[in-house]
């Protein structure tokens, strides 16, 4: 199988696909290209049909190379209440993400509570495969806009670890919303940013929704899902946005202490640092006025 660039005016690109008895196979017309696909080597490919419609799934790669320096980190937490919500250096007010797909998770649970009651599991089916693509949508969107951010700003962006995410036990109502929560899929595509040479780091998420971010105290409670209270220095903030605070100073901690050694460049008045973990990369925290030590 084979993907060309044309000058059809019906689509950009055409695909070829070999048929048992075709001599030269047939040729099809793709109707969405989410990439340029002359810029890839075609890796293998599989038709599907799917309600009726064919769909063409393609696997392809190329080679890329990561930035070797950073100015920023943007961190990203998870939750049950915002698919994701974003910190980082280079601003000083959070990025909240997801409340579209809180909306259209609300909305198709209860579609399909009440069609389960009907026994019309033919619509339920139907409905899951649009909440599916609506989703998806949307996660794209939050995807593209932390990837176009880190590429301005030359961040990189670190995630918090979702190993263990879904089992620990909140309560039936908020186990259900983490539940339903497609953060693999946000990672995922998240995961795109590698695309353009920007490279995604995974933190350990532990303790980070029960320590506070600004004195590093565990004499902490939530009163609410969304309320976070240190009970030692008296902070209180969104708690996901304490989480993906944490994530952030760990980011710093880690990509500062992982290089073993840390370096000061001539005429910086910041530090760099090398991951001999990750793909080379230098991390240059951005100026604040004065030399600063570590």
């Amino acid at each position: 199988m084979d993907i060309r660039k044309t000058n059809n005016k019906l689509t950009k690109y055409w695909a070829r696909i070999p048929i048992y008895g075709v001599r030269g196979g047939i040729k099809v017309a793709l109707a969405h290209q989410p990439f340029n696909f002359e810029e890839w080597e075609i890796c293998g490919s599989k038709l599907v049909r799917k309600h009726g419609e064919f769909f063409l799934h393609v696997t392809a790669k190329k080679k890329v190379e990561l930035r070797k320096e950073y100015s920023s980190i943007i961190a990203i937490d998870v939750g049950a209440r915002w698919v994701g919500v974003s910190v980082a250096l280079h601003r000083s007010k959070p990025k909240f993400y997801g409340k579209r797909v809180r909306e259209v998770r609300g909305k198709y649970f209860w579609l399909r509570r009440k069609l389960g009651k009907e026994k019309k599991t033919l619509a339920i089916k139907k409905i899951g495969d649009k909440e599916k693509r609506i989703v998806s949508d949307e996660l794209h969107k939050i995807a593209k806009d932390i990837v176009d951010e880190a590429e301005k700003h030359n961040a990189i962006i670190a995630i918090g670890n979702l190993n263990g995410v879904r089992k620990n036990n909140r309560g039936r109502k908020v186990n259900r919303k983490v539940n339903s929560m497609p953060f693999y899929r946000l990672k995922e595509y998240i995961n795109k940013a590698l695309e353009r040479g920007i490279a995604v780091v995974e933190i350990p998420e532990y303790n980070t929704s029960k320590q506070c971010s600004r004195c590093g105290s565990m004499n902490t409670r939530r009163p609410s899902q969304g309320l976070f209270i240190c009970l030692d220095c008296g902070y209180q903030i969104n708690a996901d946005v304490n989480g993906a605070k944490n994530i952030l100073k760990r980011a710093q901690g880690y990509m500062l202490w992982a290089g073993a050694v840390v370096t000061r460049p001539a005429g910086s008045a910041g530090s760099s640092c090398t991951l001999p973990n990750l793909p080379s990369f230098t991390w240059k925290p951005p100026s604040r006025g004065r030399r600063s030590r570590t």
